[in-house]
């Protein structure tokens, strides 16, 4: 097998385990803070830290779509805060009560 076939392979398993990481530890992580941090606030931090790493890479994108973006900017909102605010703010909730292996379920 070539390397670069090697390489082609390797990276997209290597992303999805990180992804897989990332996910489930979020889940331990919010059940060790959730007595001083509350469910909302740690979505709220945990997204704005992602919009802020990924901004970068998405700036020129969003220069060369402004037009777009604005016009549909109040669907955009809503489906933000309907999709993150609601549907993630569920299972880091749900750490307070189950742990966090049961969360995995529960998301």
């Amino acid at each position: 097998m070539p390397d670069t076939l090697l390489q082609r392979r390797m990276l997209p398993t290597l992303l999805l385990l990180v992804a897989a990481a990332s996910w489930g530890g979020n889940w331990v992580a919010a059940r060790a803070v959730y007595l001083d941090v509350p469910p909302f606030a740690l979505v709220f931090w945990r997204w704005a830290l992602a919009a802020a790493l990924i901004f970068p890479f998405a700036a020129a994108q969003l220069r060369e779509d402004a037009q777009l973006v604005r016009s549909h900017l109040p669907a955009l909102a809503a489906f933000g805060v309907v999709g993150v605010a609601a549907a993630m703010s569920r299972p880091d909730a749900s750490v307070t009560w189950v742990l966090p292996s049961a969360v995995g379920a529960i998301a």
